[in-house]
């Protein structure tokens, strides 16, 4: 059975999402943003104000480059991993891609509620979350709708609602 992995933005609840999932699938749930802070021992907000952005996408890649060797289950990835062509080549060989979406408001409410952002979530530039969410998005929408198998909206859904899309699509 392959892995189910899910894309998406920030905050567009690809954890929440995966956990669930993969509890209704009796699979494993994997995080590859929790992966690098396990095996960093860094925060991400750590790893980035450290080494930037380019070093922490190099330990990103190492364990997504592991992935065909884990057990079957539920993957979330950082937003950013699909920038990565060898990440996309990846996961596009190893199962069901699921790409969640929200809206720039609800992203930015979710973020701004979101006592783990801090540290989860490091600024990707200068620019005000808005500004920053819209221009990052613009770039990797493309990439999110040439890789997903299946999208959902998340906006307004429940978890629960969100995984019965996805369980009902993936069959």
């Amino acid at each position: 059975m392959p892995h189910i992995f899910l894309i998406g933005y920030r905050c567009t609840g690809k954890t929440s999402v995966g956990r669930r999932l993969a509890s209704e699938r009796h699979l494993p749930f994997y995080d590859t943003d929790v992966q690098v802070v396990t095996r960093t021992g860094k925060t991400i907000r750590e790893w980035v104000q450290g080494k930037g952005w380019d070093a922490f996408r190099q330990a990103e890649k190492s364990v997504i480059r592991e992935i065909p060797s884990w057990s079957a289950g539920v993957v979330a990835l950082g937003g950013g991993a699909v920038l990565d062509l060898d990440n996309r080549e990846t996961i596009k060989k190893n199962g069901a891609i699921v790409w969640l979406t929200a809206h720039v408001r609800t992203i930015r409410e979710r973020m701004h509620s979101d006592p783990k952002n801090e540290d989860q979530r490091p600024p990707l530039s200068e620019a005000d979350w808005e500004t920053e969410i819209l221009g990052t998005l613009a770039v990797r929408t493309p990439i999110y709708q040439a890789l997903a198998d299946l999208q959902i909206d998340t906006q307004g859904k429940t978890i629960d609602a969100v995984v019965e899309e996805i369980l009902r699509v993936l069959k």
